[in-house]
């Protein structure tokens, strides 16, 4: 069982009078006036082979970063400034 979302949302759900339905549509009483927000449907994220996803954690976990294509090196590196006192501790988180 996956921890992330579901694609897909069905929540509906009543603010004043109005009703909103999370795909994006927004309703109001009065069809004449505009309403003061829009929900917006989350973005597709382009990762590794094309693939997309909405979740940017699950899509890194299921199919990598867009970049290992790209042949960009495959781990980053660190540097880090501190004053002396300090470079012992993070010298000690490890990585």
């Amino acid at each position: 069982m996956s921890c992330f979302p579901d694609d897909e949302y069905s929540a509906v759900f009543e603010i004043g009078t109005r009703t909103a339905y999370s795909g994006g549509v927004v309703m109001v009483a009065n069809p004449s006036s505009l309403p003061a927000h829009s929900i917006l449907p989350e973005p597709r994220l382009l990762f590794q082979g094309s693939r997309t996803d909405t979740h940017p954690l699950r899509g890194l976990s299921q199919y990598g970063p867009y970049s290992a294509d790209l042949g960009l090196p495959g781990m980053v590196r660190l540097a880090y400034l501190a004053p002396a006192g300090y470079m012992r501790k993070l010298d000690d988180i490890g990585v």
